[in-house]
């Protein structure tokens, strides 16, 4: 006769082994990873600007400014 622990550890492998089953773990990716581009546009824009560039498909990730406060911004999108 079992014991409550042993049947409690059977129960925990099954589980596990369900989980590693259906994540797919110790499966190779056949996907490619997600290539990016880049952009960069120093100085003002407006928004006729950006929704210009937007529609192009440029996301914006990020703004920077220089020394002399010169904006920067930096988009991506896929490649």
């Amino acid at each position: 006769m079992r014991t409550r622990g042993s049947w409690l550890m059977l129960i925990v492998a099954v589980v596990l082994l369900f989980v590693a089953v259906s994540t797919g773990i110790g499966q190779k990716s056949n996907q490619t990873p997600q290539r990016w581009e880049y952009k960069i546009v120093v100085g003002n824009v407006d928004d006729a600007q950006l929704n210009e560039i937007g529609a192009a498909g440029w996301e914006l990730s990020a703004i920077g400014s220089t020394n002399d406060r010169v904006p920067s911004y930096y988009f991506k999108r896929a490649k």
